[in-house]
């Protein structure tokens, strides 16, 4: 996971594969987060089998095309549970991040001015704020019964 120094459109995407042994999983809610190189995420799900009753195979759970890292938050789905999202075994959930480590974004140039730098550098995966994610954190609600 590497966004290299002055590139404007570097994309970073993920995939996660429901496990066999899961229940199915009804997603009340989702958010994204990146910090200061992130400018746009998507999260999705990708069905295995159609949606029963409407055909859906994919859904865009939450995208955040001019992600801000002073905007964060969650999303929850103003439905009943029984209405929101499931992402069953087999199912995909994927997340597209695309990031822009140039000069022509406003919060590398103030990262970079708190660092004493003039010029992009190459970033990578890590929780301080002058690293990256592509994080997608889920609300999830599943029954315990058989």
């Amino acid at each position: 996971f590497r966004i290299p120094a002055g590139v404007a459109d570097h994309t970073e995407t993920m995939i996660f594969r429901i496990p066999p042994s899961f229940p199915p999983l009804k997603i009340w809610s989702a958010s994204s987060h990146m910090h200061y190189v992130g400018v746009d995420m998507l999260i999705g799900l990708e069905r295995e089998e159609p949606e029963e009753g409407t055909g859906i195979v994919k859904d865009c759970l939450v995208q955040t095309p001019r992600y801000s890292f002073e905007w964060q938050r969650g999303y929850a789905y103003d439905a009943p549970l029984d209405e929101v999202p499931t992402a069953k075994p087999g199912d995909y959930l994927y997340m597209r991040c695309t990031y822009d480590n140039s000069m022509s974004n406003p919060y590398v140039v103030d990262a970079l001015a708190d660092q004493g730098l003039d010029a992009p550098v190459d970033v990578y995966l890590g929780e301080e704020t002058l690293d990256e994610m592509c994080l997608g954190v889920f609300g999830v609600a599943y029954s315990l019964l058989p």
